[in-house]
């Protein structure tokens, strides 16, 4: 378990395996975003990532909500970045990050309903995304961001945002999504997963209150972890 208290930027999961081919096009998640409302805490995230198989990973979060206020509906979305090319970064979430500017654009998105279309979403590398929120399903929908005016791909924009309409009761509620993720390799890796947490800045503080990551990866994997949220290794077991 890893106390997160300050700007998160990203994590990246790099398995070694053997020489890898050249780059391609690399998939990345985000975490939630509020869309809708200023005093909700995000107090705890656990990650949990298996690897199904070759290029192909389980993601299974749960995240604990804290509403301040009184019981209400609200939107929130989940941020789907476009496939980009393996020799660049989503810049976007480490040197530009601007959350206002980024949720005028999303909400453009939905009020303008810039559905994605199922060629865009093969392109996401998401499948079989789920949702609930305190044990109820939420249907969601999927609108494409970068056709947003000044809208680039995850630069300045993130490409695709799944968001669902709930209801939030006063105190803590349980928000689980579960979804595979299709990612690919570099140069220096065999398979590459990123997991964007700058999200977390959005969320009243600006920070995870508790941040919990398990890894199952199968046997005979060594695991990168870029130590972007870290400092040493003293908190992992």
């Amino acid at each position: 378990m890893k106390k997160i208290t300050n700007f998160i930027i990203f994590f990246s999961f790099l398995f070694n395996i053997a020489s890898a081919n050249d780059s391609e096009y690399q998939t990345s998640a985000n975490g939630l975003v509020p869309l809708q409302s200023d005093n909700i805490r995000l107090d705890k995230e656990v990650l949990n990532v298996i690897r199904l198989g070759n290029y192909t990973f389980s993601v299974d979060v749960t995240y604990y909500l804290f509403n301040e206020d009184k019981e209400k509906n609200t939107t929130i979305g989940f941020e789907a970045p476009q496939p980009y090319d393996g020799t660049e970064r989503n810049n976007f979430f480490y040197e530009d990050y601007d959350a206002k500017k980024k949720q005028k654009a999303e909400q453009q998105a939905i009020k303008s309903k810039y559905f994605a279309s199922s060629k865009d979403l093969y392109n996401t590398g998401i499948e079989n995304f789920e949702v609930t929120v305190n044990g109820k399903t939420k249907p969601f929908k999927i609108v494409d961001v970068t056709r947003v005016s000044g809208g680039k791909g995850s630069t300045p924009f993130v490409g695709y945002l799944y968001y669902f309409k709930t209801h939030l009761k006063h105190g803590l509620n349980k928000i689980h999504q579960v979804y595979t993720a299709n990612t690919s390799s570099s140069t220096y890796n065999i398979y590459e997963f990123e997991y964007i947490l700058a999200t977390a800045k959005e969320w009243k503080g600006g920070k995870i209150g508790d941040f919990t990551l398990n890894l199952d990866l199968g046997k005979f994997i060594d695991v990168d972890i870029e130590n972007t949220f870290f400092n040493d290794t003293k908190n992992w077991h």
